[in-house]
């Protein structure tokens, strides 16, 4: 099926199947493996293709050896590692950097990915070789645009090949960047004050759904690293998200996390951090939490003049003292 669809011309003589049975057996029985082996098969041919997977499994720098107990999960790997270095440079290039993503369209494919070895026009012709050899997946689309994933197990491996390329941080900051700028877009999109179309606002929660594993992965990476400013701008950008789906807690479990480092005490972002907090607060009705994080977050705001968020935090701080019936104070 994946050789047919990789060349409706493709047939397979008696001999041929047994090789074909012989080739789903070095591949350890594993769908994924045998997908990406069939993708091959029509530009290789099944004997040898069969043979050089025999070949590769066979070297010495593969433990355990031919003949030894090997589990599918140790298969899968052998034969990525195949079928990887019998991919063209860009299309190797290409695999390593979209292991950033956890789901993509063209354009931040195009964005992030992109560089003087990897030029941009050339991107889109790399994506639909790489999905043709079934390395990575059409998830649906999203506002006209096609969205793709690459399969966990071939994200893990070309993952480790970007680390050993090199490449791995620039291109986590590069993709950084570009969620961070995503991200505060669709957050001022959420924000429930703001007068919008509905079709308008729910569109922009529909793309904080389609981009979240990647978001929550920089959140992840950010936390890691310490680099807690990137973070809690994310964080920032996502509340509105989290009080919306009922997110509440994983947002509470990023937020602390994150103001709890180091660095935090001196980010530029902890003052909207703490009014943002403050609202999970009081949507999970902790006002001793919402009040605390609140007045601080005030008095950060005021220091920093964001007028925007003073605001914010005002209203947050008096639906408060409501609901514990300060009404003076509110």
């Amino acid at each position: 099926d994946r050789a047919r669809a990789r060349d409706p011309r493709f047939t397979a003589s008696g001999p041929e199947l047994e090789a074909v049975a012989t080739l789903c057996d070095l591949g350890g029985g594993v769908p994924l493996g045998i997908e990406v082996l069939g993708a091959r098969a029509p530009e290789e041919g099944i004997p040898a293709l069969t043979d050089g997977l025999r070949a590769h499994l066979a070297s010495p720098m593969f433990q355990p050896g031919p003949g030894q107990a090997v589990s599918r999960s140790q298969v899968l790997p052998l034969v990525l590692d195949f079928v990887y270095r019998g991919l063209p440079e860009p299309e190797r290039v290409l695999l390593r950097r979209l292991s950033v993503f956890r789901g993509w369209d063209l354009e931040l494919a195009e964005q992030v990915c992109a560089d003087e070895s990897l030029p941009e026009p050339t991107i889109l012709d790399l994506l639909t070789s790489l999905l043709d050899r079934s390395l990575i997946t059409v998830t649906g689309e999203f506002e006209g645009r096609v969205r793709y994933r690459l399969p966990e197990a071939v994200r893990r491996f070309a993952q480790e090949r970007l680390v050993a390329s090199g490449e791995y941080e620039v291109f986590q900051e590069r993709l950084l960047a570009r969620m961070l700028r995503l991200a505060v877009d669709l957050g001022r999109r959420l924000e429930s004050s703001r007068s919008m179309p509905w079709s308008e606002r729910d569109a922009g929660r529909q793309r904080v759904i389609a981009e979240y594993d990647t978001l929550r992965s920089l959140l992840r990476w950010s936390l890691q690293k310490g680099a807690a400013e990137p973070g809690l701008r994310l964080c920032v950008s996502l509340v509105a998200h989290w009080v919306s789906h009922n997110n509440y807690s994983e947002g509470a479990h990023w937020m602390d996390r994150l103001l709890a480092l180091e660095e935090s005490a001196k980010a530029p972002s902890r003052a909207r951090a703490l009014v943002g907090r403050a609202q999970l607060a009081r949507v999970r009705r902790d006002h001793e939490l919402a009040l605390e994080a609140g007045e601080e977050g005030l008095r950060l705001c005021r220091e920093a003049g964001d007028d925007v968020f003073v605001r914010t935090c005002l209203s947050l701080l008096a639906l408060v003292e409501v609901r514990e019936r300060n009404l003076d104070r509110a």
